[in-house]
């Protein structure tokens, strides 16, 4: 897929987030039920998952890489992103948002693991950290996972969709305790796709905002989107 589509892809995929997040936020409606979100200390990775391993190929805030003969993923962030190299991928930031999509969507995503490294030292992250997390099914509207907590040091999760559904892209949003400032990270790590979703495997915890969140949540996706376009003003003039 050529750059300026794949600009495009994500461009669409972030504003319909943005927008599905209000709506779902402001009619106070749940995630759902058939997403299977994995969050427990320990908890492991869901089994049989293919490696993405970093085929070469980065330019500012795109890197791509390989899942195995099944093609190539893309993680695309606002902010500039790095690879460490060859092997097993992680992608490196800073950054407080970036989406994990089938380049040329050769695959769809049926269940995917990943590690986010929080960085709390000096200039790092700020605690307490929330991940929000939006999915965009191959068939349907965009489905969302929101205010889950975040520690320092490496946070493990496994998503899929209980149901059998299957995903384009998972998009993720880092934030500070107040819902509306975006908070950036160090890495995404160890990330494994399934191209079929594990039906029949037990879920395990989420997180949802309590009712009185809503309000801050939906003035939080708005200021994450103008702090967002003010980071790449910044860095194109700079």
């Amino acid at each position: 897929m050529e750059k300026p589509d794949m600009d495009r892809r994500l461009k669409i995929n972030q504003i319909a987030a943005a927008a599905a997040s209000v709506i779902a936020l402001a009619t106070a409606a749940p995630a759902s039920a058939a997403l299977v979100l994995g969050t427990q200390p320990g908890d492991p990775y869901l089994p049989g998952l293919g490696m993405v391993h970093n085929n070469g190929t980065q330019s500012s805030n795109v890197v791509t890489g390989t899942l195995n003969s099944a093609g190539d993923v893309t993680y695309a962030s606002p902010s500039n992103l790095n690879t460490n190299g060859n092997g097993f991928a992680q992608v490196n930031g800073p950054f407080s948002q970036i989406q994990v999509l089938p380049t040329a969507a050769a695959f769809a995503i049926g269940a995917i693991n990943w590690s986010l490294n929080l960085n709390q030292g000096q200039g790092g992250t700020a605690l307490p950290a929330f991940l929000n997390i939006s999915v965009f099914p191959t068939v349907g509207a965009p489905e969302f996972l929101n205010g889950i907590a975040l520690s320092t040091g490496e946070n493990r999760f496994s998503l899929f969709d209980n149901s059998g559904a299957t995903f384009s892209s998972v998009l993720f949003n880092i934030v500070a305790a107040n819902h509306t400032t975006p908070e950036d990270i160090d890495s995404l790590r160890q990330v494994e796709i399934g191209t079929a979703s594990p039906v029949g495997v037990g879920t395990r915890g989420g997180g949802v905002p309590e009712p009185t969140s809503w309000t801050m949540m939906i003035v939080g996706f708005m200021g994450m989107g103008a702090a967002l376009r003010a980071r790449r003003r910044l860095t194109v003039t700079g």
